[in-house]
């Protein structure tokens, strides 16, 4: 069947409070709605948004992208399967990508009568849980830990990589002391510190349990050594440095225990090519969010519940940031975790809040 309308709309929704990105302050998220059509009615949704000083392009960028590449949709045949996606789409910005092939999945999935998890495994999860974001100040930090613990998190991300590593320390052993010895505690440092300042710092906290610390060095160049050196003594996820690799190249960095898979930045066939990597050699591949709007989350969603033979926690509890959302049916996180059997077949839009991004605006 055909692609037989492509629309794209804007949204610029405010936030609960300031995101720093890159070290500026951030009061709003922007971003595209890509909304496609086939021939009898179906319609899918995807979003572009990329993220402020992490992805490579910017949202004006994004924007001509989606312009250029939406005209040369209408008319095109939908893609018979999720292989398909990345030979379509590969030329685009990964935001972009990631957008229109969610759309492109959730009209795929309409014309079966499926989930779109279901397009993607034979056997999704019908329960993800959700990793609380820990990040801010000490007293915030503890303050959301108590919040997310009363709503039944039981895997917690705290940011770390300020200034004062002792603080680092010291509030890393007081969110452990806080969510107890059977929660997971994930840590991620943004490539915040040299070689010596990681290893310290994983020495001062290696007795705290720790599933994983994201990208403690500077570079990949650095991790790799580190790494190879085996003198590391936590286990370490990617995550930035997946946009320099390609999948077949993560065999080529030793010793990682897990990729931290951000669609927005990667494109979402893309990072399904890092999960079947991942899958190969059995480490983990962690679905997370780039402070996307409900649309975006919830296309986040069905990926974790398809990725991962055992239940993987996934990086989703971002939408607390938004003031309100683009969802009519706000997505809400129950008990620490998202069941995938209530996510609509394809979510519904609160229009009021779009605006429609014409050719030559």
């Amino acid at each position: 069947m055909k692609i037989a309308t492509a629309t794209v709309h804007s949204y610029r929704l405010a936030l609960t409070r300031p995101l720093v990105l890159g070290g500026r302050p951030y009061n709003h998220r922007e971003g595209l709605i890509v909304e496609i059509s086939d021939e009898v009615g179906n319609c899918g949704i995807g979003e572009v948004a990329p993220l402020p000083a992490f992805s490579q392009e910017s949202l004006d960028e994004a924007a001509r992208a989606v312009k250029a590449l939406l005209p040369r949709l209408v008319g095109r045949e939908l893609p018979t399967s999720v292989e398909m996606l990345r030979e379509v789409f590969n030329s685009s910005p990964a935001s972009v990508r990631f957008g229109i092939e969610t759309a492109v999945l959730y009209l795929m999935a309409l014309q079966q009568g499926v989930a779109v998890c279901q397009l993607l495994s034979r056997q999704p999860h019908a329960r993800v849980p959700v990793q609380g974001l820990l990040t801010g100040d000490v007293a915030g930090v503890l303050e959301t830990t108590e919040a997310l613990l009363n709503n039944g998190y039981a895997t917690f991300k705290l940011k770390v990589g300020r200034e004062n590593m002792r603080e680092d320390v010291d509030l890393v052993r007081q969110v452990r002391t806080l969510v107890g010895k059977t929660a997971l505690l994930r840590l991620d440092a943004n490539r915040s510190w040299q070689v010596r300042e990681a290893c310290f710092f994983a020495g001062e906290v290696a007795d705290q349990t720790i599933e994983y610390i994201e990208e403690p060095v500077k570079s990949l160049p650095m991790l790799k050594t580190m790494l190879d050196r085996r003198g590391f003594v936590l286990p370490v996820a990617l995550d930035e440095s997946l946009q320099e690799i390609q999948p077949a190249a993560l065999t080529s960095v030793n010793g990682v225990e897990a990729v931290v898979l951000k669609p927005t930045m990667l494109g979402l066939s893309r990072a399904l090519e890092f999960a079947r990597a991942a899958a190969e050699m059995e480490i983990r591949a962690i679905v997370s969010s780039s402070f996307e709007t409900g649309v975006g989350l919830t296309a986040l969603a069905h990926l974790a519940a398809a990725l991962n033979k055992s239940v993987t926690p996934a990086g989703l509890d971002t939408l607390g940031w938004f003031s309100e959302d683009l969802l009519d049916t706000p997505l809400a996180v129950s008990d620490g975790g998202l069941d995938i059997s209530k996510l609509p077949v394809c979510p519904e839009l609160r229009r009021h809040l779009l605006k429609e991004v014409r050719g030559g605006d």
